[in-house]
């Protein structure tokens, strides 16, 4: 681990231990001063940004990196729950919307917070300037509501902050190369921070949400649960993948290409949260963390002998759209009751049923089954490697509280099942209590 990845293991609130300023007042850092200055981006979620109280609070923190001489980016979230008030109105009208326009609706959350942000920094005698994804120079594929980002054009970025400017980022969003407005995604602000930070050379990445840090159990499910000093990226993205809604996983997955280490926490508890880097924290239990996920979907396409081609047309379609698959399955089948199963967002239902029935056509498809009813329960931990009994406990403690497992699925530091979704609360208590995580 390099020496600039070494200081950030301990950010807090309290100054900067590389500071660039040497102590000297605010109103001593020249913008001269800030072109060699320590990079420093912050993200700020829609609890962090809920109202002007919360914004006023993102705004001193910034102000500190400042006065401090850093340069400083922050990228924002939509204030509270306002993008799900947008998708309010979207879906009083119609359940199909056109994706472009709902990029252009979507988008406006953000522009407001940044903003915002931009003038209460002004007015505190912080030079400031907002940026949208476009005017940032973040180009994306022309994938509308979960596009990716395809590279970085940050001059207007760098000029602002070399001249000793803060620069605040509208998260969640880019333009294609096209020039289409995009968005990213749920989550979509923590992969515009850490891919900026990665772009640009960042010495650390602060995202802030309304935790103090990664938990072992999401605290909402379980009060007890015990915040994880130190996570790995592999186990980060598998926690983010299996549910965890802390941090999205295609910004870890830009940290570890990167190698930058993340802190996590919260405005209210400067001092707890949680590292995640590449080599993960030390414990003697092999499982980590459980997390569900109650937002999945499967569907299975049954007694179809000559559908492959069209399934792999679907798959195909899936690719192009940036939808993930959680799962995909084919049988081996001894007759001709070939069954095809994939696992999919909730948010995709319509659109894969759709494509289903335009896809398999005339074909001899005796059965489509679609399972909206089920949960995902994951275990995690990189301890899990080689440690014979595990897959037995965790289905041991769902059987003895009757809780029935559809599928299983494995990856070197997961272990999933999917239950009924009834018993998803039910079925983290149980397996948190045979793994000690509480």
């Amino acid at each position: 681990m390099t020496e600039k990845h070494t200081k950030y293991q301990t950010p807090g609130f309290g100054p900067v231990q590389d500071s660039f300023t040497g102590g000297r007042g605010e109103e001593e850092v020249v913008a001269s001063d800030r072109a060699g200055a320590p990079l420093v981006v912050t993200k700020f979620g829609g609890t962090s940004v809920g109202d002007i109280v919360q914004i006023r609070k993102a705004a001193d923190r910034i102000k500190q990196l400042w006065s401090e001489g850093q340069r400083v980016i922050a990228v924002v979230s939509a204030m509270g729950d306002e993008t799900d008030r947008l998708m309010d109105l979207v879906n009083s009208i119609t359940r199909n919307p056109n994706r472009r326009e709902l990029d252009m609706l979507l988008t406006s959350g953000e522009r407001i917070t940044m903003a915002l942000l931009a003038i209460i920094l002004n007015d505190n005698g912080v030079p400031a300037i907002s940026f949208t994804g476009s005017q940032s120079g973040i180009i994306t594929d022309t994938a509308h509501t979960r596009a990716k980002i395809v590279t970085i054009r940050a001059s207007r970025i760098e000029a602002e902050l070399a001249s000793g400017k803060v620069v605040v980022v509208a998260g969640f969003q880019g333009v294609s190369r096209t020039k289409e407005v995009t968005t990213l995604g749920r989550g979509g602000s923590d992969t515009t921070a850490v891919a900026l930070a990665g772009t640009l050379g960042a010495t650390r990445c602060e995202i802030y949400t309304d935790v103090p840090g990664i938990f072992a159990i999401d605290p909402r499910l379980r009060e007890s649960a015990s915040r994880i000093p130190v996570i790995s990226f592999d186990e980060m993205i598998e926690l983010s993948g299996a549910g965890s809604q802390v941090m999205e996983t295609r910004s870890v997955i830009f940290a570890q290409r990167f190698d930058l280490p993340l802190w996590v926490g919260s405005l209210v508890f400067p001092n707890a949260g949680t590292i995640i880097n590449s080599r993960g924290g030390t414990s003697d239990r092999p499982v980590l963390g459980v997390a569900l996920s109650k937002g999945e979907t499967i569907f299975s396409l049954i007694g179809c002998p000559d559908c492959q081609s069209d399934f792999t047309r679907l798959l195909s379609d899936f690719a192009q759209n940036n939808i993930p698959l959680e799962l995909l399955y084919q049988n081996l089948p001894r007759t001709d009751r070939i069954i095809y199963t994939i696992i999919i967002p909730d948010a995709e239902t319509l659109q894969i049923e759709q494509n289903i029935n335009r896809l398999i056509g005339n074909r001899e498809v005796k059965q489509v089954v679609k399972w909206d009813n089920l949960a995902r329960v994951s275990i995690i931990g990189q301890g899990m490697k080689g440690v014979p009994g595990i897959t037995v406990t965790m289905l041991g403690a769902l059987y003895d509280h009757k809780i029935p497992v559809f599928i299983t699925s494995t990856s070197d530091v997961r272990i999933s099942a999917y239950i009924p979704r009834k018993m998803g609360q039910n079925a983290v208590n149980c397996i948190a209590d045979v793994f000690g995580l509480a």
